[in-house]
C-alpha cells in the first residue's frame, strides 16, 4: 500500500469507481468531499471486508479523499488513510493539452513553433539546445496553427526566394540516428518543394524532407556521397490537406510517417548518412547564398528536430495529442496548466501527495 493513497485522476463528467478492500483489524470507510454522493455509514468490515464507491465527478478541482464517518475511527486519517482526487474540467478541444507539451516531453534538440508575430523576430527555438532561427523577409506569419490542440500560429510560404527559415543549425547527430517532425499544409505538391532540408543538390546533400513531383518523400545521402536512399509515401496528402509528417533515420533505415503511421521504409544498409555543413532550412534548400531554391508553397508549423530516432509509439502519441479532446482523458502531467496547479495544491497539503497517480 502507498502512504498516502494514490492520486485518483478523472475528467469532469466521468464515472469514478473505487473499490475499498479493508485489511485493517477494524472497520473503515471512505468519503469524497466535494462530490455528489451520500456518506457511507456502513463501510468495509475488518479483516478483508470490501466496499464499492461510485460517483460522477461533477465538480472540477483538487480534493482530498479520506477515511470516512464511522464512529471511533478518527485516528485513521492521521495514520495515512487519505489521498488526492483531481477532477479536470471538461474544456473545449482548444483548451486541451497543447500539442507542444507532447513534443517537449520527448526532448527535441531543436523545436521551432513558428508562432512569432512578425518575421523580424527570431524564430524561437524551444529545444534542449536552443538556437534561434532567422525568418526570410517574405514569410507570412500569423497563419492558423495546424494541430487541432495548438494554441500557437504557423508560418506561410508563397514560393518567393525569401520564403524560408534558416535555423542556423548545422549539425544534428552527424552520421547517427535523427528525426525531423512537422505539420504541413501544402498549396502545391506537384513541383519540387522542401519542407525541411539539409542539402543543396549540385553541391553536397545530407537529407531532405520534401515534395518531389507530386510525391512526399524523405531521402538521405549515403556516406560515400554517391547515392540517395529514398523513402516515398505510397499516398501523398492532397494539396490543401493539413498533415503530420515525421522523417526518421534509425541508423539503418530511412523511414517516413504520415499522420502517426509508417508510410515507407528503405534500408541504407551498412552505410551512414553523409555529413555537410549547410544549415538546416525550413521551406527551402540549404544553399547559404540567396536566392534559395525549391521554395515551399503553403503552411508549415511545429518543426521539431531530434538527435535520436523517435519510436512508433512516440510518433503516434504526438499525432494523437494534436487531435485529442479534453474530455477523452490524458496522462497526469505536471507540465499541463491544470495538473501543475493541482500539484501546487497537493504539495502544500503534503509533499507526498503528488506521487503515484492512477
Amino acid at each position: 500500500p502507498t502512504l498516502p493513497g494514490p492520486i485518483i485522476i478523472a475528467n469532469e463528467g466521468d464515472t469514478v469507481v473505487v473499490n475499498l478492500v479493508n485489511n485493517l483489524l477494524e472497520d473503515t470507510s471512505m468519503i469524497f468531499p466535494g462530490q455528489d454522493m451520500a456518506p457511507d455509514l456502513t463501510g468495509a468490515l475488518a479483516n478483508g471486508g470490501s466496499q464499492m464507491y461510485s460517483f460522477t465527478a461533477t465538480y472540477p478541482g483538487t480534493f482530498i479523499y479520506e477515511a470516512g464517518l464511522l464512529p471511533g475511527v478518527q485516528h485513521q486519517v492521521p495514520m495515512g488513510m487519505y489521498g488526492a482526487l483531481v477532477v479536470r474540467p471538461d474544456l473545449p478541444p482548444s483548451a486541451a493539452q497543447d500539442y507542444s507539451i507532447a513534443v517537449l516531453d520527448d526532448d527535441p534538440l531543436h523545436y521551432y513553433r513558428l508562432g512569432e508575430a512578425t518575421n523580424v523576430e527570431p524564430a524561437a527555438d524551444l529545444g534542449l539546445t536552443p538556437n534561434n532561427g532567422t525568418y526570410g523577409s517574405t514569410v507570412a506569419l500569423g497563419q492558423t496553427g495546424l494541430p487541432a490542440t495548438s494554441s500557437d500560429t504557423a508560418a506561410g510560404f508563397n514560393g518567393a526566394a525569401t520564403d524560408f527559415v534558416d535555423t542556423n543549425v548545422t549539425s544534428l547527430n552527424s552520421g547517427g540516428a535523427f528525426s525531423v517532425e512537422a505539420w504541413v499544409n501544402a498549396n502545391d505538391t506537384a513541383g519540387q518543394h522542401r519542407i525541411v532540408s539539409k542539402d543543396e543538390i549540385g553541391l553536397t546533400g545530407e537529407w531532405i524532407l520534401w515534395f518531389n513531383q507530386g510525391n512526399l518523400r524523405f531521402q538521405v545521402r549515403n556516406s560515400a556521397n554517391t547515392a540517395w536512399v529514398i523513402a516515398e509515401a505510397a499516398t501523398t496528402p492532397a494539396a490543401g490537406t493539413p498533415f503530420h509528417v515525421v522523417a526518421v533515420f534509425d541508423g539503418t533505415d530511412a523511414i517516413l510517417y504520415v499522420d502517426g503511421a509508417e508510410e515507407a521504409r528503405t534500408a541504407l544498409g551498412s552505410a551512414t548518412v553523409h555529413n555537410n555543413n549547410w544549415p538546416i532550412t525550413i521551406g527551402a534548400d540549404s544553399d547559404p547564398a540567396n536566392p534559395k531554391g525549391h521554395i515551399f508553397e503553403g503552411t508549415i508549423d511545429e518543426v521539431a528536430l531530434y538527435d535520436y530516432a523517435l519510436l512508433d509509439t512516440q510518433i503516434q502519441a504526438h499525432f494523437d495529442a494534436a487531435n485529442a479532446q479534453a474530455s477523452g482523458g490524458y496522462a497526469y502531467d505536471a507540465n499541463t496548466p491544470f495538473d501543475y496547479e493541482a500539484l501546487l495544491v497537493l504539495s502544500e497539503i503534503d509533499p507526498a501527495l503528488h506521487a503515484d497517480p492512477v
